[in-house]
């Protein structure tokens, strides 16, 4: 295997789990962002790293060759995901029946409808998640090749 290979498979891994893990803890402050009905920023700006975490899921897999060295940057991933997890959900509840985002606490009484990417922000998170935690059991779970 050539050296830039295995700099590219270690490198793009750590800098994949730093920003799965980073995404988590956005989304696990998410309940705490002050909702506006008809504010879009806090949903916006997790929307674009949703996009960068989906594609990080993906960039963790180059590592899966050297998993027994990296699979240690998995272990402050998992509770931060799972509590991100608590968090998307009631916001996926809420919205995919239509009523805006800002309704998930129930301090805001409102019948705003959420727009197509209010919608989306909680698919797109739990996509987001689920890769993320595959790739977390694909990093613990040898594989058969290993074997």
């Amino acid at each position: 295997m050539r050296a830039s290979n295995i700099i590219l498979g270690i490198g793009g891994s750590l800098g994949g789990w730093l920003v799965i893990i980073g995404h988590a803890l956005i989304l696990a402050v998410i309940p705490e962002v002050d909702c506006v009905v008809g504010a879009r920023d806090p949903w916006r700006g997790t929307l674009v790293m949703g996009v960068l975490g989906i594609l990080s899921t993906i960039l963790v897999g180059i590592g899966l060759p050297w998993r027994s060295g990296l699979r240690w940057f998995t272990i402050p991933a998992v509770p931060l995901l799972v509590f991100a997890l608590l968090v998307v959900l009631p916001y996926l509840e809420v919205t995919t029946g239509g009523t805006h985002p800002c309704a998930v606490d129930g301090s805001i009484d409102t019948l705003a409808e959420a727009d197509v990417w209010q919608r989306l922000w909680p698919l797109l998170q739990l996509v987001f998640l689920v890769g993320a935690g595959w790739q977390v059991v694909r990093y613990w779970v040898p594989s058969r090749s290993d074997a």
